[in-house]
């Protein structure tokens, strides 16, 4: 992860936070240095241009090509390409039966089928603020040109579809965002 040739990149990524080059978890780390190995260079240089103007959104960057993902103080990439499913969540908490906080979340499932986590915010119990979906939104105005056929938002349809038979999602997908 070295963006020394890459200034924009480098500039907007310190905005995320610390990087670490060595990391606890040497899984987490070793899965973000294999996510920008698999980034062409013709794709990186399309982050360079497009990251000026990317969204930050929770804990990533989101640009019409890519999203960039900082998570246990790694940095991993998901290009467009490889993104399935786009949805928020929203966990509440109570206590005696009264509600206390909601913790709002994006997931994003790529195509490799392990989800990746945008933490966005948590808000009170009694919110009506739709964070995840809005977020949701947002994602969908940002990468809808470059990844047509995903999933965007959350029903008990696509849930079934994709988790009933990921791999006939998948080609779904693709096929869409090829018209």
């Amino acid at each position: 992860m070295d963006f020394t040739y890459y200034p924009n990149t480098q500039a907007r990524v310190t905005e995320l936070g610390k990087v670490k080059t060595t990391a606890f978890n040497k899984k987490t780390m070793q899965k973000a240095e294999e996510s920008w190995q698999r980034i062409t260079q013709e794709e990186m240089m399309q982050i360079e241009y497009e990251i000026q103007g990317a969204v930050k959104i929770g804990s990533a960057l989101f640009m019409p090509s890519a999203v960039i993902i900082w998570n246990s103080h790694t940095l991993s990439v998901l290009p467009a390409r490889d993104i399935i499913w786009v949805y928020g969540y929203v966990q509440k908490t109570s206590m005696n039966l009264i509600p206390t906080s909601k913790a709002h979340y994006v997931y994003i499932l790529p195509r490799s089928g392990e989800t990746q986590i945008i933490y966005l915010n948590t808000t009170g119990g009694f919110s009506k603020k739709d964070l995840s979906g809005d977020a949701v939104k947002q994602i969908y105005n940002i990468m809808y040109q470059s990844r047509k056929g995903a999933f965007f938002g959350y029903s008990d349809e696509i849930a079934n579809y994709v988790k009933g038979n990921f791999a006939a999602a998948v080609q779904y997908v693709d096929a869409k965002s090829m018209q």
